[in-house]
């Protein structure tokens, strides 16, 4: 028994490492014409309204500040997070065991309200009630990239629609259009 529950806090612990070691977020969401800030949700899926799920208990921090706390000890669904962010700002989940064998966690997605964008930040946590132990299990933090989008005509002149790269402008016109409509025409997919 001894050996089984050594294997178990081995991969417990491999998984701690591999959350904590994974691929650096790289997106960028646009933040609305004349703002420095983007609205975003934190859900358990593709969908704003994917409640995130985790047995045990869920901690989000915005730059150090709790912007959702769930230590109840049982597996639960919660609605998903809505914050502002602006650039730079450390998004910090953490999910933790600490009653029974057993820990999950759903994918985790950010969506943005104002450019609609969605990226998947993890892939979650299979359920795993044979070789869990208790203790924190996923602990990731995430820096939130925020670019404002261009707000006068002038800045999408002589190359310049080229500096948004995180609008992926076809050309100056697409850029133009953007600034015209206040951000509301987004750029062209062909």
């Amino acid at each position: 028994m001894f050996k089984r529950m050594t294997l178990g806090i081995l991969v417990t612990t491999v998984c701690v490492v591999a959350a904590m070691a994974g691929p650096a977020f790289a997106q960028t969401f646009v933040a609305p014409k004349g703002q420095d800030s983007v609205e975003l949700v934190l859900s358990g899926g593709p969908s704003p309204t994917d409640p995130l799920s985790v047995d045990d208990d869920m901690y989000v921090y915005l730059n150090g500040n709790p912007i959702l706390v769930n230590n109840d000890d049982f597996a639960t669904e919660l609605d998903p997070v809505s914050f502002t962010a602006r650039d730079g700002d450390q998004l910090r989940i953490v999910a933790e065991n600490d009653v029974d064998p057993c820990l999950s966690m759903s994918p985790l997605y950010l969506h943005s309200t104002s450019d609609g964008t969605s990226y998947q930040l993890s892939e979650g946590v299979e359920e795993d009630c044979t070789s869990a132990s208790l203790g924190v299990f996923y602990d990731e933090t995430f820096t939130i990239t925020v670019e404002s989008g261009p707000t006068s005509k002038k800045q999408c002149k002589k190359g310049g629609w080229k500096n948004f790269a995180s609008l992926s402008f076809k050309n100056q016109g697409d850029c133009v259009s953007y600034v015209a409509t206040g951000g509301k025409n987004p750029p062209s997919s062909e």
